[in-house]
């Protein structure tokens, strides 16, 4: 049986990582060491120096070579991937392919050495990480864990990332898709009584994830099954051409082309005071999410010249305008390819850190004509915690079914002379489950048996459910009782129902399955 009084969920970013803990009934948010909600997903690599958080934004102007950032996005991809090669330019750090596998390899050079670390080893540094904000709150060796991904990973991409929080003693209860933390979060079963479709709109630092889903009025109430079998997506697109790295960067720009407007357009900057401004234009971008206008400040940039630039709201929505339409741009594609209309979407939500840009949310209520699912629960949940929120509510809410004993509620068996029920598996009992049973011929001459395998809680089959039948030739005729077979039957977790057939004494064997057998 599985503890699930504390159950964790993370939500691993491109760009932070963000942890939720359902505690004794309780869902909520937890901080790292510095107090922060957000774990920027950086780490630094010097030797055996490794610094993984908020603490690497200081070596970005230092050591730029060293940092590893947005590892999300090449989980379980090879190296001659295209998205891989389309992005690999925009990494500071060295990327190279494994020989062997065709995955990854990060490079690291220290002094005259070269490192060379798969992402695996890399993913385990972040589950370390986690780990440690983690234990705050756990005493237990074993910490229960819901992960979340995109819902176009596939199957090597979240086996990896299971691997890795395994190699720091996490027990994965489940990879979940972003979509359904989401579901979750905003308990989209409760407040519908209807089918209904809804537009999400993930923009983080490093991607944009649009997806519209329906929900069953089932959803919610069902305490019974795994509620992502509710959650239909109709269409989902991805895209790595538009983030909050993005607004950064036309940011950057406005800001020097400003700055030598003022000084004179022979100034220059090295990497190092470029990468000052860019730090400060990222801090400036989240305040005018709150703030009409602010100043970037940086003292003594170069040649003891201060960098000071007032920027407005108004400026930086004219000047990043055309990232605006972007993001309408892509809700349009999405629409279009999903063949629905936009009167068909029946709310929005906003998902990510970049999502709370104020014109962001202007223009999907425009362009809608609705008002934000977010703003109906009063914004208290932050866009960027969203995700881990659902995950860890998706571990408590459902610990029923995650702790609960797999039954068979009704019995399996053949039918035998007269009608009559011969159980093999016995209702209750628990699976996964192998049971066998030894049958004989009943008459001389036979060159068969017709073999119908049944569920059912009734002593006459005919009063049962049927489930196979299944011919298995005999290679030894005898007289009656002479000729032995055994039938095993195997159920799995997944209540599949394997039927092995061995004729006794030969090399004859038979091996059927039922895919699902009835759970009732």
């Amino acid at each position: 049986m599985i503890q699930l009084n504390r159950i964790f969920g993370i939500d691993f970013g491109a760009t932070n990582i963000c942890i939720g803990i359902w505690n004794n009934y309780k869902n909520e948010i937890i901080p790292n060491e510095l107090g922060k909600y957000q774990t920027p997903s950086l780490i630094y690599i010097s030797g055996e120096k490794i610094i993984i958080g908020e603490g690497v934004k200081n070596y970005f102007i230092k050591e730029p070579t060293k940092i590893i950032q947005k590892l999300k996005l090449l989980i379980g991809r090879n190296y001659k991937d295209k998205v891989i090669q389309s992005i690999i330019k925009s990494y500071n750090f060295e990327i190279i392919e494994d020989i062997i596998t065709g995955k990854c390899l990060f490079l690291i050079k220290n002094n005259n050495e070269n490192s060379k670390y798969k992402i695996i080893d890399i993913l385990s540094l972040f589950f370390q990480k986690c780990k440690k904000i983690i234990e705050i709150y756990s005493n237990n060796n074993i910490i229960n864990l819901i992960i979340t991904v995109p819902y176009n990973f596939n199957k090597t991409q979240r086996q990896c990332l299971i691997d890795a929080a395994k190699k720091e003693n996490f027990n994965v209860l489940k990879i979940i898709n972003e979509t359904t933390a989401i579901a979750m979060t905003f308990n989209l079963g409760k407040i519908i009584n209807k089918e209904k479709k809804f537009l999400i709109f993930d923009l983080g630092g490093s991607t944009l994830n649009i997806s519209i889903i329906k929900i069953d009025n089932e959803f919610y109430d069902n305490d019974e099954n795994d509620i992502e079998q509710y959650i239909n997506v109709i269409y989902y697109y991805s895209s790595l051409n538009i983030g909050g790295d993005y607004f950064n960067y036309y940011l950057f720009d406005f800001c020097i082309k400003e700055f030598k407007k003022i000084q004179g357009n022979d100034i220059k900057f090295n990497s190092k005071e470029k990468q000052r401004i860019k730090n400060a234009c990222e801090k400036a971008k989240i305040d005018l999410s709150y703030m009409l206008e602010t100043y970037i400040f940086i003292e003594n940039i170069k040649d003891k010249i201060d960098f000071k630039i007032q920027i407005s709201r108004i400026e930086f929505e004219i000047y990043c305008e055309n990232l605006f339409q972007k993001c309408i741009n892509y809700i349009e594609e999405v629409i279009k390819n999903s063949k629905l209309n936009k009167n068909e979407i029946d709310n929005i939500i906003l998902v990510g850190g970049s999502s709370k840009i104020p014109k962001i949310r202007e223009i999907i209520k425009k362009y809608f004509n609705k008002e934000i699912l977010n703003e109906y629960y009063n914004n208290i949940i932050p866009e960027d915690e969203i995700i881990a929120y659902g995950a860890s509510f998706y571990g408590g809410k459902y610990y029923k079914i995650l702790n609960k004993k797999k039954l068979i509620l009704s019995s399996l068996g053949l039918k035998i002379l007269n009608n009559k029920f011969d159980i093999i598996i016995p209702k209750g009992s628990e699976i996964p489950i192998k049971k066998m049973k030894m049958y004989e011929t009943c008459c001389d001459g036979q060159y068969c048996f017709y073999l119908f395998i049944y569920q059912g809680n009734n002593e006459q089959c005919d009063l049962n459910y049927l489930l196979k039948e299944i011919k298995f030739d005999i290679i030894k005729i005898a007289s009656a009782g002479e000729v032995k077979i055994n039938v095993t039957f195997i159920v799995n977790d997944n209540y599949s129902l394997t039927i092995n057939i061995e004729e006794i004494g030969t090399n004859n064997t038979l091996s059927k399955t039922i895919p699902k057998i009835l759970n009732k």
